[in-house]
C-alpha cells in the first residue's frame, strides 16, 4: 500500500492573488478599513480591533507592496492622490482593499 499527501501551501504571487478565494466565516476577516479624507489629510480605521493597518500611495497594492507603510497617524496627500488600505491581525484573513482619492 502507498499512501501520498500533498501539501499546498497558501502562498500566491500578489499579481494573481485577485483569482484566489478563501471560503471562512465573516468573523475570521479583517474589517475592511474606512478612509475619511479632510483638508489634504487621510486618517483610516478599521473595526477589528488590534488590527494593524498598511497603506500605501504609489498606486500598489498595501498587501504585497514593498513600499507599503504601517498607518500610524493622518497622511497628507496631495490633490489627484489616491491612498489604498488593507487591514491585518494575526489569526484573521487580512480585509479587503480600500482605497480614496484626494479631490
Amino acid at each position: 500500500i502507498l499512501q501520498g499527501h500533498f501539501y499546498y501551501d497558501h502562498f500566491v504571487l500578489g499579481r494573481r492573488a485577485g483569482g484566489v478565494i478563501a471560503l471562512a466565516s465573516a468573523d475570521l476577516k479583517c474589517a475592511a478599513p474606512a478612509i475619511a479624507i479632510s483638508t489634504n489629510a487621510a486618517t483610516v480605521t478599521s473595526t477589528t480591533s488590534s488590527a494593524v493597518i498598511y497603506y500605501t500611495l504609489d498606486g500598489s497594492d498595501p498587501r504585497y507592496s514593498l513600499q507599503r507603510k504601517v498607518y500610524a497617524s493622518a497622511v497628507t496627500l496631495k490633490s489627484g492622490e489616491t491612498i489604498r488600505a488593507v487591514a491585518t491581525k494575526d489569526g484573521m484573513l487580512q480585509s479587503d482593499v480600500t482605497d480614496k482619492t484626494n479631490t
